[in-house]
């Protein structure tokens, strides 16, 4: 079953909004048009060989395999999905990262020209921003090299339900100064500043290609990722699975 729709977090969430389609025509010219399934990502690979698979078989679940076993990606390229995201804005840079640096030559890092990334801008918003804020038992503990991310465990969540409470009077008084400058007229682009920035919730409309998608879930699923984006790295893997469950086992080479 296609997914559409994983909520994250408290106020976010993962969307798909479009994906690549076979075009089909009958006797009347007339199109109909299928979502792209892992078929699509065999038949890709298959061209090579002027084949087409009709339907999905055993022989069609080993040759993905192979492909995702010797990183032969390139059918991977050719299945395209569009999302949006609501996420806070520490998660949405994480993600973002992976528009850049994923295509270079031996001079110059340059940005994939396969990926693209559309974002709410509060130079021309000026909506009620919203904000995401920890449970009280969700403050880590700190790491003990700066290699890692966080520590093992969490603070008492005594001290979290302080450092909870720390955070929304900070998030109340970002939010009224911005207000106030808002109502004496100053421009949403500039009012902004006011605004505590990491907490706040963006939302943005990305488009990959499965290749793009099992990128970004090899680096964000692992244990040592940070927890939230991790969170939005499962969400789009479950709706990426209900697409191409066979292709993302693949080049993920999950067992």
């Amino acid at each position: 079953m296609l997914l559409s729709k994983v909520p994250v977090l408290d106020k976010g969430f993962v969307q798909l909004i479009r994906v690549s389609c076979d075009v089909h025509e009958n006797e009347d010219g007339e199109l109909s048009y299928t979502p792209c399934t892992d078929l699509f990502v065999v038949n890709d690979a298959k061209v090579s060989t002027a084949k087409e698979s009709m339907s999905w078989g055993k022989g069609e679940e080993r040759l993905i395999g192979f492909l995702g076993r010797e990183d032969h990606t390139s059918p991977f390229r050719g299945a395209v999905m569009t999302f949006r995201i609501k996420a806070p804005l520490f998660v949405a840079r994480q993600i973002f990262k992976y528009a850049v640096g994923t295509d270079h030559d031996e001079s110059m890092v340059r940005r994939d020209p396969f990926f693209s990334h559309n974002e709410e801008s509060r130079r021309y918003v000026d909506s009620e921003p919203e904000f995401y804020v920890p449970k009280r038992d969700e403050w880590r503990k700190a790491p003990e090299t700066r290699r890692q991310g966080s520590g093992d465990g969490c603070i008492d969540s005594r001290v979290g339900n302080e450092l909870c409470g720390r955070l929304q009077e900070h998030i109340c008084d970002g939010v009224d100064y911005y207000k106030d400058a808002l109502r004496i007229g100053v421009a949403p682009e500039i009012a902004r500043l006011h605004l505590p920035a990491y907490a706040m919730y963006t939302s943005w409309v990305m488009t990959t290609s499965l290749q793009g998608l099992c990128h970004i879930l090899e680096q964000r699923l692992p244990h040592d990722a940070q927890s939230e984006t991790r969170q939005y790295a499962e969400a789009l893997k479950t709706i990426g699975e209900s697409l191409y469950p066979h292709a993302i086992k693949a080049y993920l080479k999950e067992k």
